[in-house]
């Protein structure tokens, strides 16, 4: 009977711990303005984005959408917070819990953590540069970010490596010694799979894209290989990464380079997007398979098995396909661009809209809509 009795409760506490969970200390927003960069969380019914609210100055918000109750919450709620220039490789840290942005509440280019399920904020500098961004360690106890106005145009740029136990951070300088000059600022920080250092890209006069690895303990900068937006795969610690319009991988172990995905155009700009699935098996793509008659590319997302380099393609009617981001691992979710000027100038922009869809396309449903 004790037993039993014990059983309960610990159920009790189980389900009470779910619903306080997902009773969220926000109230139900009606959306204002544009939404993009959907983000994952670790619960499979929540997906973070951003709205820009306003034009000139821009305003930012960051929402998070309940797919259940088909209802959006505004987490910042002051027009000033933002994924930043470029999103980064992930919003939410691993365990679910915080959400890490930048905001502009205190007029400088502050960083944040917040508990997407208390609200609890810590500013993690009132300081940063937004084009570095910034990176969840492995086990989310740590948040890597640059210092303000350290990182454009210079080898020895100033990086810092927030404890979120201890609300304390230590300062690192990336010393490039080769005879290279940076034209573009260093971006997409990802941490290696052990957590012992982080690999990031630079643009360099001489090569272009390049990816380094710092190394924490040593200190040491490494220039790696040609390309950029490096990932980390969970499962296998390769190196994922964009290079000749095409997705690769780079054993570290070997030194050596394989092409993932090239049978699309995967563009090297800014609106490259690519995600690996949490068991690290797949890899979601937004690559260009073609152009609307306008001349704008007309882009599908493809789900690539990252061991046999198989892929499955993911494409709607006269649309193309956004920032995909697996919410778990047989799922995604994606945003449209659709016709929105028909005539002589036709003009596609980003849709108000979000959907989600099996890693094979043949169920495709919209979740968030509104124009």
């Amino acid at each position: 009977m004790i037993k039993t009795g014990l059983s309960l409760f610990l159920l009790f506490l189980g389900v009470s711990e779910v619903f306080t969970q997902t009773k969220l200390p926000y109230k139900p927003y009606i959306v204002a303005g544009r939404v993009s960069l959907p983000y994952s969380t670790s619960d499979d019914n929540f997906v973070i984005m951003q709205e820009t609210v306003a034009g000139f100055p821009t305003e930012y918000d960051i929402l998070m959408y309940s797919i259940r109750e088909d209802l959006m919450y505004n987490l910042t709620d002051d027009h000033k917070s933002t994924f930043s220039v470029i999103p980064p490789n992930s919003a939410v840290d691993p365990s679910g819990k915080w959400l890490l942005f930048y905001s502009f509440r205190n007029k400088k280019n502050g960083i944040y953590i917040q508990n997407l399920w208390t609200g609890e904020t810590i500013q993690v500098t009132p300081n940063a540069d937004p084009y570095f961004l910034c990176s969840w360690s492995p086990d989310g106890s740590k948040v890597l970010f640059g210092e303000e106005s350290g990182l454009i145009n210079t080898p020895n740029s100033v990086v810092r490596v927030f404890d979120v136990l201890t609300k304390t951070s230590e300062s690192y300088v990336l010393t490039d010694n080769e005879d290279y000059t940076v034209i573009r600022g260093h971006s997409n920080p990802a941490w290696s799979a052990d957590g012992k250092g982080f690999y990031y890209n630079t643009y360099l006069k001489k090569d272009g894209d390049f990816i380094f690895y710092y190394d924490f303990s040593t200190k040491v900068l490494r220039k790696m290989i040609r390309g950029n937006k490096p990932r980390i795969n969970p499962a296998t610690s390769e190196l994922i990464y964009v290079d000749n319009g095409g997705l690769r991988g780079y054993d570290t172990k070997t030194n050596q380079s394989r092409f993932i995905f090239n049978q699309f155009p995967v563009e090297d700009e800014e609106d490259c997007a690519y995600d690996i699935s949490p068991n690290g098996k797949y890899a979601a793509v937004m690559a260009k398979m073609g152009e609307f008659p306008s001349g704008t590319a007309r882009q599908a997302i493809f789900i690539v098995d990252l061991v046999s380099q198989t892929f499955t393609k993911i494409e709607m009617k006269d649309k193309s396909l956004f920032y995909p981001k697996f919410i778990n691992n047989t799922e995604i979710v994606f945003q449209i661009k659709g016709l929105m000027t028909a005539g002589r100038d036709q003009v596609f922009q980003l849709e108000n809209k979000l959907y989600r869809s099996d890693l094979e396309g043949k169920k495709i449903t919209r979740m968030f809509n509104w124009d």
